[in-house]
């Protein structure tokens, strides 16, 4: 028995050296295997590296997988993620609240399928699975099931802030509606935040907005800033954008504009502010834009004109060549996604005004000149006249 109890001493004096020792590696693996058992079955990651001194996590390499019936695996894969943390009840093993989040080299995959469905919708159903890595315990003895501290859920043992600080991020579209092969587009360098508001259980998304910046196509020259946000629960897209855009090519958005211009646009860059605000798939938008170097061809008669006011077509494209090197331009949308209608904004609508008013307006002086010139040069008083309606017509 002396033996006995001198062993059992022994073990206990190792056991307490190799937790004062590598305590923190005990608990780095006890707590990296409890969290990652109880991951949704739609997060993967590497690993997860406590620094319990500085109240610090750090993710690497986390993928949310993308849902199906998408060309993705993917919807999001973070290089590194850095966390702020403080422990739940004073014991971090009860659980962990993250107080910051910063996101490195994120790269984010938004897809929309042929038949219009968005993968940022479709995360919701499978968000609501609920499903981890640790299944839930069986019921024993008849009585209500017995869940082991490993297998909480991962709601329990974590609570999160809404905000993602993001860092030398990646936004890939691939839209498979308007084009095929789908068309591509790539924001890069991508600096700004992303809120995502969660249901306290992580079985779906409420809300989801993110303020930015970064480079079209990996152009530093084409620049554009971003405050958007998307309601996920809606049956139909609704969702608020506003850009600031600085430099960018026009042509490589022609599947976007081109089935709604009745010109065919060959060359343009283009600096200013497009909001497009979706109300359950209702457009709401106003855009204003300079264009610089803008050079069209005018489509066939009839073709993309359907959407706009046919009666001001021939003076708008006569306005687009009054100027081509720099012209403002500004237009709003109306209707449904299926169905929009495009207007002139008050810029154009003032200056096909005045491009109007002046054709009238030298009509009427050269008839007056017809019925006789005065002998001087000098205007007559009918030409006084319509040279002041003429002003008064444009203002």
């Amino acid at each position: 028995m002396k033996k006995l109890l001198l062993v059992l001493a022994l073990f206990v004096i190792a056991a307490a050296t190799l937790v004062y020792f590598y305590g923190q590696e005990i608990f780095q693996y006890s707590a990296e295997t409890l969290i990652k058992k109880n991951l949704p079955v739609y997060v993967k990651v590497d690993r997860i590296i406590f620094d319990l001194e500085n109240g610090q996590v750090k993710v690497k390499n986390l993928r949310v997988k993308n849902p199906r019936g998408y060309m993705t695996d993917s919807l999001a894969e973070i290089e590194l993620i850095n966390c702020k943390y403080k422990a739940k009840k004073g014991n971090i093993l009860q659980g962990i609240i993250v107080t910051e989040i910063s996101a490195d080299k994120p790269t984010i995959n938004i897809e929309r399928r042929p038949d219009g469905r968005l993968n940022l919708n479709d995360m919701g159903e499978v968000m609501s699975s609920g499903e981890t890595a640790v299944k839930a315990a069986p019921e024993t003895g008849g009585g209500k099931a017995r869940t082991p501290d490993v297998n909480k859920g991962i709601a329990q043992l974590l609570t999160l802030t809404d905000t993602i600080e993001i860092k030398k991020g990646k936004v890939y579209f691939l839209d498979s509606v308007v084009s095929k092969p789908p068309y591509k587009l790539v924001f890069d360098n991508v600096n700004g935040t992303l809120v995502m508001k969660l249901k306290g259980d992580f079985t779906s998304v409420l809300t989801v907005s993110s303020t930015g910046s970064g480079f079209v196509n990996s152009d530093p020259a084409q620049k554009i800033d971003w405050k958007v946000s998307l309601d996920p629960r809606a049956s139909a897209l609704t969702m608020s954008n506003r850009f600031e855009i600085h430099g960018v090519e026009i042509t490589q958005f022609r599947p976007y504009y081109d089935p709604y211009l009745p010109i065919t646009i060959t060359q343009g860059w283009c600096s200013g502010t497009l909001v497009f605000d979706f109300d359950r798939g209702n457009i709401g938008s106003m855009n204003t834009l300079v264009l610089k170097r803008f050079r069209f061809a005018q489509k066939k008669e009839g073709q993309g004109s359907s959407v706009w006011q046919s009666d001001t077509i021939p003076r708008m494209i006569e306005y687009l060549r009054s100027s081509p090197d720099e012209i403002t331009f500004d237009f709003k949308i109306k209707g449904t996604m299926q169905d929009p209608k495009f207007y002139p904004g008050d810029h154009v609508k003032k200056a096909i005004t005045a491009m109007t008013v002046d054709t009238i307006s030298d009509a009427l002086k050269q008839s007056i000149r017809g019925e006789g010139q005065p002998a001087t040069g000098e205007k007559s008083d009918a030409e006084r006249v319509v040279d002041v309606l003429q002003e008064l017509l444009k203002r």
